[in-house]
């Protein structure tokens, strides 16, 4: 007796739709949406308006894309399996903690570590989350935005002070951002944590911020004259990640 399959007609629809935009390489349209899927208008923006409820798809004027929630969701272990052997490296090299994480909401979640073989390493696991301005890692996701989306964060969340050394300041922080703009990387000198130094570069996914790959130790075992070697490293490494996974 031939088995029957039981059919979900929405459920095949809404897995068009994110067919359709995973494959079509940039924003598709309403209405080239529907006649993708064979549907009137109203059909299709019924689906699309689910999907973007659970942030699968996001709405840029009149296109649709993938949201960061389906990016988040179906890229994660590909970040961290592929980032994995160069933070293994980066973590032989300067003896300190490696992470790689993902950036969601307003957390940025560790999404793999290695630690390092020096005498005072830091331990972390995945699944930790950090808040979105924990230094270092805050002043990477934000060099990927332009300066009104920047400022547009910065206005609407304060900042801040976790230690003394911690920057407060708007105008500061966005000080921060461009530096870390030119030269690729960020530097975190306790500012998220008494005695702790970390150093981190952004990873980007269609040009938006999607990581950050960022190398944390005691102060007294990262000395902050390797900032700039570290960074080089960090900074070259996580422009090659996303080309790897096919992001760019």
């Amino acid at each position: 007796m031939e088995k029957k399959i039981y059919r979900a007609p929405a459920i095949e629809r809404a897995a068009r739709v994110m067919e359709n935009l995973a494959r079509g390489g940039g924003d598709l349209t309403l209405s080239e949406i529907a006649r993708a899927l064979g549907v009137g208008k109203s059909s299709a923006l019924g689906i699309l308006r689910a999907l973007e409820g659970v942030g699968w798809v996001e709405r840029l004027g009149d296109a649709y894309r993938t949201g960061s929630g389906f990016l988040h969701l179906s890229g994660g272990r590909q970040l961290e399996a592929t980032a994995r052997p160069f933070m293994e490296e980066l973590a032989e090299k300067f003896g300190n903690t490696v992470c790689v994480g993902r950036f969601t909401g307003d957390r940025l979640v560790i999404e793999g570590c290695v630690e390092g073989r020096g005498s005072l390493t830091i331990a972390l696991k995945p699944g930790l989350a950090l808040p979105l301005f924990a230094a270092a890692t805050g002043k990477a996701y934000l060099s990927l935005l332009d300066d009104q989306a920047a400022r547009g964060l910065l206005a609407s969340n304060s900042l801040p002070a976790y230690t003394e050394r911690s920057i407060t300041d708007g105008a500061a922080f966005m000080g921060a951002i461009e530096k870390c703009r030119l030269r690729g990387w960020a530097d975190d000198d306790e500012e998220y944590l008494r005695g702790v130094r970390a150093v981190a570069s952004p990873i980007a996914r269609g040009g938006r911020p999607w990581g950050a790959l960022w190398i944390v130790g005691f102060a007294a075992s990262m000395p902050s004259d390797k900032a700039e070697e570290m960074g080089a490293l960090l900074s070259r490494t996580s422009l090659l990640i996303p080309r790897l996974l096919n992001w760019t």
